[in-house]
């Protein structure tokens, strides 16, 4: 009996169809290097390699350029023909994993200061920018792929942070996709829109390695080389190396005994860029305890950069608290107000919001706050007091009996600001 040959029209259709559905299932906070490497697949499947190799070359920068990441890279070669394939450094057995970070953060910690990358936009705009037209968005992906590629060829020694630095003024100037307003939009047009989303969360990611208060284009380029069995590229394994919170900076003392306050500091912050929330709202909780200041104040500024692909309204609160708690409180009033940014139907926020700015004496913000509240919830019986008794001038006494400072906890940090 002859068996029929596969239909591979039928079957290139049908990749295309589930192609189109995987794109449009794409969220940027939660998809893995593998789901994007699936996506690639099948979009060779289709025949679309060139979409296939710009999500896989994104994912190599990714896999950054240690002796396990640069054989995967060979080994995508070998599979798709989409690069050529160079000889991989062996992968050595790995040491205790604990023993391995300290070693690899200590060699970080040793690396000259270098200027940052002039790469950094940290007063992130209310209003982001419209998305590119679609003729853009081709442009530049073909760019995209054509720098990467360049990254790739050039094997071990390349610059991840001069990558970056060609590639992130643009994906900076342009918002992430909503894939939900782009339902009709053809498979190709949609997997270099998750393309672009995928780009330009990890220059997010890593941005403070490479520019801000602590960055540098040395730090982003030996970040990009350590081993997925320590800190991970980028620091992507330190959720692994440590217990919880604590050992985040008892691990800066282990790799630098003699650090200070301010080392402390920054290399906590660095090492946290890519932990779970839960593990990050513990560390914000550890680095005020131990008097971290400008490390709560960054990661602050962590939140408000990378709001526009994850929000973790927790986070915020945690910053706001041990904020107040360490006496930072126009640091506490922003990261509130960033809140009320995030939930602007909920009048609990606004009203904390109110609380929170009479205190700091800016009672015309902490009136239009409370107004604000009422609008959403006219029956906010606090919220009328507090107005009331910003309008009487009691409001000082008022709040230690009513609304966010009413608390035992929070009523000391209003001893504390009038002593």
């Amino acid at each position: 009996m002859d068996v029929p040959a596969p239909d591979t029209a039928v079957r290139t259709d049908l990749a295309e169809v589930y192609l189109r559905r995987t794109a449009l299932l794409f969220c940027p906070a939660k998809a893995t290097i593998q789901d994007h490497i699936d996506l690639a697949e099948t979009a060779l499947t289709t025949g679309d390699r060139e979409a296939a190799c710009l999500l896989l070359s994104i994912s190599a920068m990714e896999m950054g350029t240690s002796a396990p990441g640069l054989a995967w890279r060979a080994e995508m070669g070998r599979r798709t023909g989409l690069w050529a394939v160079q000889r991989p450094p062996p992968v050595l057995p790995q040491p205790f994993m604990v023993d391995a970070a300290v070693d690899e953060l200590r060699a970080l910690i040793a690396i000259p200061a270098d200027p940052p990358l002039p790469i950094d936009r940290d007063s992130i705009p209310r209003s982001w920018a419209t998305e590119p037209a679609i003729e853009a968005l081709l442009a530049f992906c073909r760019r995209v792929t054509a720098r990467l590629q360049e990254l790739i060829d050039a094997g071990p020694g390349a610059s991840v942070a001069a990558c970056l630095s060609d590639l992130a003024p643009e994906a900076q100037s342009w918002p992430f996709f909503d894939l939900s307003l782009h339902v009709g939009k053809s498979a190709d047009i949609l997997v270099r829109m998750v393309a672009f989303n995928r780009l330009k969360r990890f220059e997010l990611l890593v941005r403070e390695l490479g520019s801000g208060l602590f960055g540098s284009a040395g730090l982003l380029d030996a970040a990009s080389c350590l081993s997925p069995h320590a800190l991970g590229p980028y620091f992507t394994n330190v959720r692994h190396v440590v217990r919880d919170a604590r050992d985040i900076p008892a691990l800066v003392r282990l790799a630098a005994p003699a650090a200070s306050t301010e080392d402390i500091a920054r290399w906590t912050l660095l090492l946290s860029g890519q932990l779970p929330w839960t593990l990050a709202c513990d560390l914000v909780g550890v680095a005020a305890q131990l008097g971290l200041a400008s490390a709560v104040e960054q990661m602050y500024v962590r939140a408000e950069r990378q709001a526009e692909f994850q929000r973790e309204a927790a986070f915020l609160w945690r910053i706001r608290d041990d904020g107040l708690a360490m006496g930072l409180e126009e640091l506490a009033c922003r990261a509130q107000k960033l809140l009320t940014d995030w939930k602007p139907g909920d009048f609990i926020e606004w009203s904390i919001l109110g609380d929170m700015l009479a205190v700091l004496s800016r009672e015309s913000d902490a009136r239009d706050a409370f107004e604000h509240c009422l609008s959403l919830n006219p029956r906010d019986e606090h919220a009328r007091a507090a107005l009331a008794a910003l309008r009487d001038g009691s409001f000082n006494i008022f709040c230690r009996t009513s609304g966010f400072f009413a608390s035992s906890e929070r009523a000391a940090i209003l001893g504390m600001r009038a002593q």
